[in-house]
């Protein structure tokens, strides 16, 4: 447990350990001709390396093992060491510390906050005397929520809030509303269940049209206000265009590079003062978390490119120009497509998206029939 191998090299090994055995406890464990390892411990091995050496013995290498290895090693690495030492202090310290909150709110978590902090939690708050039944009941007081669920997990606290489940207000039927329109197209059917239809299938209707009028009208020719109950489908299409141009701006990296560092504490970000100098770049970004401290280390690497006007065919940009007029036309809608056209000339490419939706769905506006 305290022994030192000393590899020597020299003639008789035999006769050298046997001689040595009267005043050390020693032994050979490895030979190899004129090379051999002996055993001895720690406390002996000076002298014995000492005598070796007056011996004209070749002594190749001293190792340390058992607990003198390890002390050894402390000493050469002393900085990592006092560094790994305070880590594990810092983490047993830090375990009952807020490092981070992640709160789950429906967008409202600035407020839950704002009471947290008022509570007397925030960042390097100590919870280990954290009650989490009273805070729970002190956010459901002042959030006025159905319940919050708290939770704690080493330095990170979590709060989930739900707000209380509000009934829908009940429908009127003794006041005239209209079906209007949410969508321009083509009407491909018509479900009247109250009200007069003031539209037919095959009718192309606008945006805001009234589809259904929210009028009851009796065989005597006299009509009675009432709320339009019914379902209006039609087809429908949006389109968008992407123009071509006959030269195009493409961009390539240059040789130039740099890198930064941000460090996000938090939610606060602490920004490398070296600004981008390039006018046209692009990055890379390659982000490390500092369990269990809520630190995120964000290292980004940015490259110069460098424009470039090049002349292209139509032909050439041809797909390019369909995914864009896609896409555009695509972020126009709130249905699910049906089909898709495309539309190609000189000038461009134009996408048609259609599908057959319900354009009335949960839109209706107060008639201007009276009683």
């Amino acid at each position: 447990m305290f022994n030192t191998i000393i590899t020597v090299e020299g003639l008789n090994a035999e006769n050298l350990v046997n001689n040595l055995s009267r005043s050390y406890k020693l032994s050979i464990i490895k030979r190899t001709r004129k090379v051999f390892d002996i055993v001895v411990a720690h406390k002996d091995s000076k002298k014995l390396v000492a005598y070796l050496k007056n011996k004209c013995y070749n002594i190749i290498n001293i190792k340390q093992i058992g607990i003198v290895n390890l002390w050894y090693k402390v000493k050469s690495h002393i900085a990592l060491t006092i560094c790994l030492i305070l880590l594990i202090v810092s983490m047993l310290v830090c375990n009952n510390l807020c490092l981070d909150i992640h709160i789950k709110y429906n967008g409202k978590e600035q407020e839950v906050k704002y009471y947290l902090n008022e509570y007397g939690i925030k960042y390097g708050s100590n919870l280990a005397s954290l009650s989490i039944d009273k805070l729970e009941n002190f956010l459901c007081n002042k959030l006025n929520c159905a319940y919050a669920v708290v939770s704690v997990r080493g330095s990170r606290l979590s709060v989930q809030i739900v707000d209380k489940t509000t009934l829908d207000k009940p429908t009127d039927f003794n006041k005239s509303f209209d079906i209007i329109a949410t969508h321009s197209g083509v009407i491909t059917r018509i479900v009247v269940l109250s009200g007069t239809a003031q539209v037919k299938v095959g009718d192309k209707v606008s945006k805001g049209q009234t589809l259904i009028k929210g009028l009851r009208t009796y065989a005597d020719g006299t009509q009675e206000p009432i709320r339009a109950v019914g379902s209006v489908y039609a087809d429908v299409a949006v389109w968008s265009k992407a123009e071509y141009s006959p030269t195009q701006i493409i961009y390539n990296p240059t040789n130039k590079f740099f890198t930064r560092t941000h460090l996000k504490i938090g939610d606060k970000i602490a920004f490398s003062k070296r600004k981008n100098p390039y006018t046209y770049s692009k990055q890379e970004e390659t982000t490390y978390s500092l369990f269990p401290f809520n630190i995120v280390v964000i290292r980004q690497i940015i490259y110069e490119l460098a424009p470039q006007t090049i002349s292209v065919t139509l032909e050439e940009v041809k797909d390019e120009l369909m995914k864009k007029a896609y896409e555009q036309a695509v972020s126009q809608i709130d249905y699910q497509i049906i089909n898709t056209e495309y539309i190609i000339d000189n000038s461009g490419v134009t996408a048609y998206i259609y599908g057959n939706i319900q354009i009335n769905k949960d839109n209706t506006i107060e008639s201007n029939s009276k009683d």
